[in-house]
């Protein structure tokens, strides 16, 4: 609990010093987005948020109560600097984050994100989500190896699933329509086992996993061995973020809007930045991301029907970033024979310019 009150003063003094009117920026969004998922409850959260929003501007951060603190993380993210946005109807849900360049442009690209946003899904086993997974190939989902070893358990002869997986291609916030697949086989893993407690940029950490197709799927993303990321490119980040807030005082509006909120499709805008990975084939990049993400399906603006990287990790301190493989890099490196051949095998679209 003290890091999140640590974490909620830090993003304040920043927001409140670099903002005349932080309190209505903030509150106005955030009771936008209660209206929307939470309409029978909205005035009590926003009775909530408007009181500790006054606390913050004041610098009482500490006045805070404890069981309303997870709240002020989500609503402290709707300064526009860093969004995620909510997808709904197939497209990126902007309406509760006030005018800027990133809103404008996210809404520039919509029409041109639908079919990544359609090829994305969640990844659960137990019922948990544990990653995200995007479409390659009709009955081909690629991943993150380390969400892959939450799925299943290595062996000599092969991957024993420890219980029954699926992915769902639908998951827009507060829908309950499903297009639930399960995961049948895990095609392809490097051999090297990745540590998701610590980061190796030295370990490539893709999977492809073999899905049962149902009714209706989604238009598969494909590849290009051209798709070059470059520093200062705009890109969209498209997965499943997760976290654990809890309501500690047994109030459950708030619970409800926790459950209706995390978990669902989200697209984060960003961009290519520079970094210290300097390891060959490795990006770092500014779109918004938490647990779930891992295995995101990271596109380039212009080319929003190509999957040019996927996300594999990230960090807060001592600075943010996070971290992607750039899939065509991968692909041309003569040292990867085994996951060109799974892409060959399965009819996975590679394009070339």
């Amino acid at each position: 609990m003290q890091d999140e009150y640590l974490w909620v003063q830090s993003q304040a003094e920043r927001l409140t010093s670099a903002n005349s009117n932080f309190i209505d920026r903030h509150y106005i969004a955030f009771s936008k987005l209660t209206q929307l998922l939470i309409p029978e409850d909205c005035d009590k959260l926003n009775n909530i948020a408007y009181s500790g929003l006054k606390l913050i501007s004041d610098k009482s951060f500490g006045d805070i109560p404890a069981n309303e603190v997870s709240l002020f993380k989500i609503i402290l993210n709707f300064d526009g600097s860093l969004p995620s946005y909510p997808v709904l109807n197939g497209v990126p849900y902007t309406a509760v984050f006030e005018d800027s360049p990133i809103k404008t442009f996210t809404d520039s690209r919509a029409e041109s994100l639908k079919t990544a946003i359609k090829a994305t899904g969640k990844i659960t086993v137990f019922d948990k989500i544990v990653g995200t997974g995007f479409l390659v190939a009709p009955n081909v989902v690629m991943t993150n190896r380390h969400v892959a070893q939450l799925l299943a358990q290595e062996t000599k002869l092969g991957w024993n699933f420890i219980s029954d997986s699926f992915i769902d291609f639908e998951g827009e916030t507060d829908n309950t329509i499903t297009k639930l697949c399960k995961i049948t086989k895990i095609l392809y893993a490097p051999a090297a086992r990745i540590n998701s407690q610590k980061i190796d940029h030295d370990k490539l950490d893709v999977a492809f996993l073999q899905i049962q197709t149902v009714n209706n799927m989604p238009e598969p993303v494909h590849f290009n061995t051209s798709c070059d990321l470059d520093n200062g490119d705009d890109i969209f980040a498209i997965g499943f973020p997760v976290q654990q807030l809890k309501s500690q005082d047994g109030a459950d509006f708030m619970q409800k809007f926790f459950d209706r909120y995390l978990g669902s499709k989200k697209v984060a805008p960003g961009k290519i930045i520079n970094c210290d990975c300097s390891y060959p084939g490795r990006k770092c990049h500014s779109a918004s991301t938490l647990a779930g993400n891992s295995g995101s399906l990271i596109v380039k603006s212009n080319s929003e029907s190509i999957a040019a990287a996927i996300h594999y990790g990230g960090c807060t301190q001592p600075v943010r970033e996070n971290w992607c493989h750039d899939i065509a890099y991968f692909i041309n490196d003569a040292n990867n024979a085994e996951m060109r051949k799974i892409i060959a095998d399965n009819d996975c679209k590679i394009l070339s310019l």
